[in-house]
């Protein structure tokens, strides 16, 4: 009884740890009066339910099984298949309840105790002997698998007031559910790798297929893939991107790396005549923006790379560094121009190589670069911010409204 008696040890506790210390965590990070932070609504309302605390009983049927059935599948993968039997597992239950309740002892003897207890389940008490992979079968009754799924199942609706099932009908719904996600999963992952395969060996466009199945009908259907949807690429209008391009910038070959005003203007003049760029940010960090507090003067001078970006890990690594930049159509000028509201713009991504790339734009390319009609950081920063003398507060308010209002950044291909 080596075997049965320390995997129904090990059983009781995984019961204790998955149904009643998991289930605690849950009801202090969420009481039953807390309310859900994203919609504000009470957290335990609609489909959720509030669980109720259970306690070790070697009296209750459901917690017996449970020991019961993974205990014997613990069992069997260290080497012993034989059946634990009921008294076995109301021992480790009371074992386990009394644990609980008893004074915590010294670390290095709950050290001492962990180890011995897992070198007792490990050997089995005849011998030390590596576990073993069991493979599911749902219709052999005999081996002890659904007897695990039923219990665990019927101990989890214990917890939210829900009646429990038997065994023909937790079977006639694992038999649903199995063979349902391994047949899906496959069937994706197969057939994308066609299309991955197709993509390598540079076979045409008309090739690829667009798959549509449905394993409830059943249908498999295939289609000729669709075009990308395509967008205006800022004020150009003989020029689209879709949601796979990037802008790509890079620094000239001579290995300098230009400042971010080079990069300001170049991204304003790629992205077309009357453009301004509000801001520029990597993640979460905003490098550029044209509002208060943003040290225009000392920033836009910097160098892009290490100055303003920073020693990136992920750069260095990857070579490149992904920016999302806003754009938008500048109001005009004149004395019927006021009350207009500058439009935000289509703009793919901007990809920074770090080293010259001969597809990417590059930034200190006269030709690619469209300057500014003052010249110097100081004068930049006065003529992307000439709103300024309204206020900070509208300077904020209007670029959060811009930010808001701008279409989010395509998808970028994998």
């Amino acid at each position: 009884a080596g075997t049965a008696g320390a995997a129904s040890v090990w059983a009781a506790k995984e019961l204790q740890r998955r149904f009643m210390d998991d289930v605690k965590a849950l009801v202090k990070e969420h009481p039953e009066t807390s309310m859900d932070d994203e919609t504000g609504q009470p957290f335990w309302s609609g489909t959720r339910r509030f669980p109720r605390l259970l306690e070790l009983n070697e009296e209750s049927d459901e917690q017996v099984a449970f020991v019961m059935s993974a205990a014997r599948l613990k069992a069997e993968s260290l080497g012993d298949a034989s059946a634990v039997s009921p008294k076995v597992a109301k021992d480790a239950l009371r074992e386990a309840r009394k644990a609980r309740s008893a004074p915590p002892r010294h670390p290095a003897v709950l050290a001492k105790s962990l180890v011995e207890a897992s070198r007792s389940v490990k050997d089995g008490g005849s011998g030390r002997t590596p576990p073993t992979v069991l493979s599911f079968e749902k219709d052999d009754d005999s081996n002890g698998h659904m007897d695990f799924i039923c219990s665990a199942s019927n101990l989890r609706a214990s917890l939210y007031g829900i009646p429990p099932t038997d065994m023909l009908a937790t079977k006639r719904v694992a038999g649903n559910i199995i063979p349902a996600i391994a047949t899906t999963t496959s069937a994706v992952a197969g057939l994308s790798c066609l299309e991955f395969l197709k993509a390598k060996l540079g076979k045409p466009l008309a090739s690829h297929r667009n798959a549509f199945l449905s394993l409830a009908l059943p249908l498999f259907a295939f289609s000729e893939p669709m075009k990308a949807t395509e967008f205006p690429f800022g004020t150009l209008e003989d020029k689209t991107f879709t949601p796979w391009d990037t802008l790509d910038v890079c620094p000239s070959g001579d290995g300098d790396h230009p400042t971010l005003l080079e990069l300001v203007q170049t991204i304003e003049a790629v992205a077309g005549p009357e453009t301004r760029l509000t801001s520029l940010s990597l993640g979460d960090r905003i490098l550029f923006a044209d509002f208060p507090p943003f040290n225009g003067a000392k920033r836009l001078s910097s160098r892009i790379y290490p100055d303003v970006l920073g020693e990136d890990d992920n750069a260095v690594e990857d070579g490149f560094v992904d920016l999302e930049a806003v754009v938008i159509l500048q109001a005009g000028t004149g004395s019927d121009s006021e009350g207009e509201v500058e439009e935000a713009l289509d703009l793919p991504p901007v990809r920074y190589f770090l080293k010259a790339t001969p597809s990417a734009t590059k930034i200190n390319d006269p030709a690619a670069r469209r300057e500014p009609t003052d010249k110097g950081p100081e004068k930049h920063s006065k003529v992307a911010s000439r709103d300024r003398s309204r206020g900070w507060n509208r300077g904020v308010t209007g670029w959060l409204s811009r930010r808001v209002s701008a279409p989010s950044s395509p998808t970028k291909a994998p």
